[in-house]
């Protein structure tokens, strides 16, 4: 005997049962600020109890059918960032004006607006943000790298929107995230300066730092020397020295490297402090070149941004709200860039003799 369906419970129902518009339901179940937030959660919970089952096909379909070709008003997605995006770079943060604006771009193509806002560390401003952003109809939030406090966490409300963190620097919550993958690109970085006769690379970077980037820059060079035995280990700066132009100085007499690994903007100031020159006396090379006379790693911003506001924007469309049960990882690889900081080293030049 055939089963018999259930017949589904569709918008008309759930605005009889609850006194509403369809229109009204529709925009509370989307989660919309135009919807007093009361209201939403009566028609929110009334749904739930008449078993209404959004149909996401039908959604998106009627959300492109609502959308005139001369409409300019979109929804808007906010970037949360650890500093205010300007029109122009911020000195200390650079990297953050290039990030906002290649998702910006790729929001638009999407029919999404991307606004900037600044987050404040204290979990009491984190709060009220959150209720000003629901109240506002925000429903999607892109989380940007947070460096400048440790450890790294945000306190917002989270129930309410879909999120997604452009970088790895989270320490709590754990959301879906899009970051830079190091692990095949450090080991191929390796091998190049090893071609180049390169044999004993120091790591120089704050403790902060390897924890944000989860020790990879350790992990895998002592992974590498161990199947190299030709190269000479160097004991990581953090280990054994003060974060300073001294202490720079102090490990580099100790432990002798040929070629830096680095990030922070300072060790070039403090290397040209001690007459240090580069490439001729000793190799740098950064995990956040920008490209130009920089040698090493630069993060592929365009395409990391457009896969994190695809991915928002799929969330969104899927009302997946809330922290993840089971976070996911998109990585990608670096570009590597020449540069005109490393050089051909003496072993390098002894093996093409």
């Amino acid at each position: 005997m055939p089963l018999i369906q259930p017949k589904k419970c569709n918008l008309r129902a759930v605005a009889q049962a609850c006194g509403c518009s369809v229109a009204t339901v529709s925009m509370a179940l989307r989660n919309m600020g135009r919807v007093p937030i009361a209201t939403r959660e009566r028609i929110t919970k009334k749904a739930a109890e008449l078993g209404y089952v959004r149909d996401l096909e039908m959604s998106r379909l009627m959300s492109r059918a609502r959308r005139p070709e001369q409409l300019t008003t979109r929804e808007e997605l906010v970037f949360l960032s650890e500093a205010p995006i300007g029109r122009t770079p911020n000195s200390k943060t650079p990297w953050l004006h290039g990030m906002f604006h290649a998702a910006k771009e790729a929001a638009h193509l999407l029919g999404y607006e991307l606004k900037p806002l600044t987050i404040d560390r204290d979990f009491a401003a984190q709060k009220k943000l959150s209720r000003a952003l629901w109240t506002q109809g925000i429903r999607g939030l892109l989380i940007g790298p947070v460096t400048t406090w440790s450890p790294a966490i945000l306190a917002l409300d989270w129930k309410h929107f879909a999120c997604v963190e452009l970088g790895s620097t989270l320490q709590n919550p754990s959301l879906h995230r899009v970051e830079r993958g190091f692990y095949d690109d450090l080991l191929e970085l390796y091998g190049y300066l090893r071609d180049l006769g390169y044999r004993r690379i120091g790591i120089a970077l704050p403790k902060m730092r390897l924890e944000f980037m989860r020790h990879m820059p350790e992990s895998t060079l002592l992974f590498f020397e161990r199947n190299h035995l030709d190269m000479q280990p160097v004991l990581p700066m953090h280990l054994s020295h003060e974060w300073s132009a001294r202490g720079l100085n102090r490990w580099l007499r100790d432990q002798k490297p040929d070629v830096l690994l680095v990030y922070e903007p300072q060790i070039p100031r403090w290397l040209a402090k001690t007459k240090t020159r580069v490439p001729r006396d000793i190799g740098v090379v950064y995990l956040s070149s920008q490209g130009g006379k920089k040698s090493g790693l630069l993060p592929d911003i365009g395409l990391m941004a457009k896969e994190a506001i695809h991915l928002l924007a799929r969330m969104v469309e899927g009302g997946e709200w809330g922290i993840p049960r089971r976070p996911r990882s998109h990585r990608f690889r670096n570009i590597f860039c020449p540069g005109g900081t490393i050089a051909i080293h003496d072993h390098a030049q002894e093996k093409e003799n």
